[in-house]
């Protein structure tokens, strides 16, 4: 059963090609002839039906990926991803099905045709390869952030930037601007002639053959665009056509939490553009209010014990110090009010309903903190006012949150944005065993709480006696096992009755928690960074990305349609590496982290197979063992006999 075409010269209509592949899938799961089809006939992967459906949605409508991977192997000199008439092509179908084999067939093939010079331009117009890149983040964001890895950036004919080889540029020189145009005349010439540099020459011009001057070293640079439009700019909402910045590719990939989305050479020019463009500048004014309103907060803490709790308002505003504390608490709420109105309006601003507003609020630690610390600011002020006398306790719970609230900026710092992350991510990953190491803590501090329920309250049992309560002792218990404060432990427990029992009670807990329990946690640490590591590699684009995405919450509509900040294309200028690949290194970053992540997994892979071929072999030779050793007894049994 099988068909020929050799006598065929008409391509197949889509459904005569449907109906050889109905058949071939019957018949047998390798679909041999279909491969035979698509071999003579490449074009066919093309043909539509009423609805303009290709055999590509064919394939991916029915969640076929062994079909879909037959169909891609058709040898067209340019692929492209054809659309029915409702403007769908396959890669958004196959989103829409939530096919995870067939996306990453599908994103695998785009990249194998780019790197042989066989895929189709990006339309210049639409943003469909955009919006699909974001509807398949939200559930397979890692598919598209090995997709963006091995991507890339496109480098721009030579012939199109003719005068790049006649610009001098000083060393390290790189830049990053957007445009409406994909191919913008004299783009690297204005660039150049705005930077004003010193001794900037056009080569060949004005040569001077007399010339014996030393000329400053210059780069030999290479032009490059990311070829996606709008990954700098707002895609319009596909529903309502809305223009907002929550649909802003930058947004929707901060709402998918993968950090590695931010790794490849695309994101990072994205980033790198909303940062010096705009973000930056709207950073550094944010960072300027919060050093104010926290050096204001310290100076107020500072002051605040050295006034008499008793004093009224009248009193007060007599004394230097007091006066002071007046000043700054009648000018701290104005400052901190600004911030929780930026909170609420970012609130807002982001994306989805007001149920998923609320939780994305909650569970993003950053927005919690920073309305947190000025809130309890306002409030400190106003029972400052109000000579209350828990002023103490909320200025010392807002003195807290205001210098934790610094670790907030420090994430826009290379040297302390991964760190930053890989402390909090650490933490998150540690939440089980610090629960664990609570339970066992609680455990210990009812046992004590009742064996030391008799101790007289002397200065000797001033950790343990009869009048501590739960809390207490289980803050006793957590300074005497875990911070290991050990002094006149034995005079405690012989005070106890039973003693023996509290001798047992105290070497189990101590067991437990002072060697096992603490030893677990610093072989967790290195597990636990180890594990991040290899999940986001370099975190620290990510943790910049999610400042530009909350500076833009506050932006107005006027800057959102403004093209300038939000851009079509970007264009990339870079130095030449030294291997003369046009990339260089910080381009390359994100693939170099994807191919490590690969290289690991591999290795992990491999290491996984030689252990249990090893296990094979170990298996085999002491079977082989056993036989011969049962066979040199049949051996020896027989020449027994045979005496």
């Amino acid at each position: 059963h099988f068909i020929d075409f050799s006598t065929c010269d008409q391509q197949p209509t889509f459904a005569e090609a449907v109906k050889v592949i109905k058949r071939d899938r019957t018949e047998n799961s390798l679909f041999r002839v279909t491969r035979e089809m698509i071999q003579r006939y490449p074009f066919v992967v093309n043909s539509v039906d009423a609805s303009g459906s290709t055999l590509y949605h064919y394939a991916v409508n029915r969640e076929d990926h062994r079909l879909l991977k037959v169909l891609l192997t058709a040898e067209i000199p340019k692929f492209f991803l054809p659309v029915n008439y409702a403007g769908h092509d396959a890669l958004y179908k196959a989103a829409a099905v939530r096919s995870r084999p067939c996306i990453r067939l599908l994103l695998k093939k785009i990249n194998d045709s780019k790197k042989v010079g066989k895929l189709a331009p990006i339309s210049y117009a639409g943003t469909r390869y955009l919006s699909n890149l974001i509807k398949i983040s939200e559930e397979f964001h890692d598919l598209v952030a090995d997709f963006l890895a091995d991507f890339g950036l496109d480098e721009v004919p030579y012939s199109s930037i003719m005068q790049l080889s006649q610009l001098a540029w000083p060393p390290g020189f790189s830049a990053v601007l957007g445009s409406d145009d994909k191919s913008p005349a004299n783009l690297w010439l204005e660039l150049h002639r705005s930077m004003r540099v010193k001794h900037a020459t056009v080569v060949g011009l004005k040569r001077r053959a007399s010339s014996n001057k030393v000329k400053s070293p210059t780069s030999h640079m290479s032009a490059y665009i990311v070829s996606i439009p709008f990954m700098a700019g707002i895609v319009p909402s596909p529903r309502t056509g809305e223009i907002n910045v929550k649909h802003t590719i930058l947004h929707r990939f901060v709402a998918a939490g993968n950090a590695k989305l931010f790794g490849n050479p695309l994101m990072r020019q994205v980033i790198r553009f909303k940062w010096e463009t705009y973000a930056r500048r709207l950073f550094l004014k944010e960072l300027v209010v919060f050093i104010m309103l926290l050096l204001m907060f310290f100076a107020f803490s500072i002051m605040l014990p050295k006034l008499d709790a008793a004093d009224e308002m009248s009193e007060i505003v007599k004394k230097n110090k007091g006066l002071a504390c007046t000043v700054l608490c009648t000018v701290m709420p104005f400052v901190a009010l600004r911030t929780v109105l930026k909170e609420a309006h970012q609130f807002k601003e982001s994306h989805g309903s007001w149920s998923d507003k609320i939780l994305l609020y909650l569970t993003d630690g950053w927005s919690v903190l920073q309305s947190s610390a000025s809130i309890l600011v306002i409030i400190s002020s106003i029972l400052f006012f109000a000579r209350s006398e828990g002023v103490r306790g909320v200025a010392a719970v807002t003195a807290f949150c205001l210098w934790m609230q610094c670790l907030y900026f420090l994430r826009a710092f290379p040297y302390t944005g991964a760190l930053v992350r890989m402390i909090f991510r650490v933490l998150l990953l540690s939440l089980p065993y610090i629960f664990v190491l609570c339970l066992v803590l609680m455990g210990a501090s009812n046992a004590f709480y009742l064996l030391f329920a008799t101790l007289p309250p002397v200065d000797e049992f001033e950790i343990f006696n009869e009048h501590n309560e739960i809390f207490d002792t289980f803050f006793s218990s957590y300074v005497l096992f875990l911070l290991t404060e050990y002094q006149d432990t034995v005079r405690l427990i012989e005070a106890t009755s039973p003693a023996p029992l509290t001798k047992i009670i105290f070497f189990i807990s101590s067991m437990l928690l002072t060697v096992f329990m603490l030893n677990l946690m610093i072989n967790l640490m290195d597990t636990f960074m180890a594990q991040i590591h290899s999940e986001e590699g370099d975190a620290f684009p990510y943790e910049k990305a999610r400042i530009i995405a909350e500076m833009e919450l506050s932006m107005s509509k006027a800057d959102l349609l403004n093209s300038r900040l939000f851009p079509k294309w970007l264009h990339v200028l870079a130095p030449k590496s030294s291997q003369d690949t046009g990339v260089t290194d910080t381009l390359l970053q994100g693939t170099i982290t994807a191919l490590r992540a690969e290289n690991s997994q591999l290795t992990a892979t491999i290491r996984t197979t030689l252990e249990r071929q090893s296990e094979l072999i170990r298996e085999s030779v002491k079977h082989i063992e056993m036989q011969l050793e049962n066979q040199s007894r049949h051996d020896h049994a027989t020449m027994r006999n045979l005496l």
